[in-house]
Order: structure tokens, then sequence, then C-alpha cells
């Protein structure tokens, strides 16, 4: 980035928003009053970082890619601190080989637009059992989290440069998959009988 234009600005914002979106998250996650799996966010860890680096790669701005690494970094030394069990499946262990086969593209071919976009895919589908969650029982997540989540990530929409895939694919996933749980989470509904 030569200067810094209103992309650049909205870049930030969008990282400085996502990332306090973890404030709430962890505070919740501290107090238990939020249900979280020690093991899924250890593969969104490992996932965000591999993320920041292939969206480095390809030139996306950065602020959302730095704010869901450190906010993800944080979440998981917290979970470790209360000594959340990881309760480990074989979902787990296929997420985290799936992981590792997306680098596959990016190191032997030089391709990092397919390593980003298989692992958004595999974020997003590792979002799939929260937003089942929320569907049922909205008040296991955190309101104020997934409304800073939501706004921070519909906000990096505005820091695209250009209206091309490489361009486009991370920002419009992580907005239409979080912004769908954040409009569950949201959205006022009467309790079920």
């Amino acid at each position: 980035m030569d200067m810094l234009d209103w992309h650049g600005v909205a870049g930030i914002l969008a990282g400085i928003v996502s990332v306090l979106a973890y404030i709430p998250n962890t505070r919740a996650t501290l107090a238990r009053t939020n249900e979280q799996k020690l093991s899924s966010w250890i593969i969104w860890t490992s996932t965000s970082l591999l993320l920041l680096f292939s969206c480095s790669r390809l030139g996306i701005s950065l602020g959302v890619p730095i704010a869901y690494f450190v906010g993800n970094l944080v979440t998981l030394a917290a979970l470790i601190c209360k000594k959340v069990p990881a309760r480990w499946g074989l979902a787990d262990t296929l997420s985290m080989w799936a992981a590792g086969l997306c680098l596959v593209p990016w190191f032997f071919f030089d391709a990092p637009v397919v390593t980003t976009t298989a692992l958004l895919a595999m974020d997003i589908a590792g979002a799939w059992p929260t937003l089942r969650k929320v569907i049922d029982r909205p008040r296991t997540e955190n309101r104020a989290a997934w409304a800073l989540w939501g706004a921070g990530y519909a906000l990096n929409l505005l820091a695209v440069r250009e209206l091309t895939y490489t361009q486009l694919v991370y920002p419009v996933m992580l907005a239409v998959a979080c912004g769908s749980i954040s409009v569950l989470v949201l959205w006022p509904r009467k309790a079920r009988m």
C-alpha cells in the first residue's frame, strides 16, 4: 500500500472492530457464559495463521486477517488457562489434516489463491456447528462479540481495492458466514416452548 486511501482506512477500521469483538467473547469464555470447544479454537487459530500468510501473499488488506489470528490466539489461550477439555474427535483430526493439505497447491504450484479458498471453505465448514447451535440456542453466543464481528467483516468489504476473485474471496466469504451467524444471534425471537 503506497498511501493510505479510504480502502486502507476501511481495512484498518475493520481490523480494529474485529479484534474488539474478541474482548466480550474472551470475557464470556473466561466466565464460562458461552459454550466453547477447545479443539475448534485450535483449528481456527491454525487456519487463521495460514490465512494470514496467504492473504499477505495475495495482497489482500491485512487488518481483518491479523485481527482474526490474534483474536483466535487470545481465545485459545483463555480456554487453555481455564483448562477447558479438548474433546478431540475424528472431525477435528480430519480438519487439521485438511488444513495441512490446503498448503499443497501453494507450495508446489505457487497457487496461494487456491490455498486461501480452501482454507476459507474449511473455516466456513467449521462454523456450521455454531450456525446450527444459534438457530436453536442463540443465547449461547455473546451478542456483543457477534455484533462487532458482523460489523467488522462488513466494513472489510470496503477495503477491497479491485473487484477480482482474489481480492473478494476472503472478505465476501467472511462477511456472508459471520453475517449469517450475527443476524441469528442478534435477531429478536420469542423463546421456544
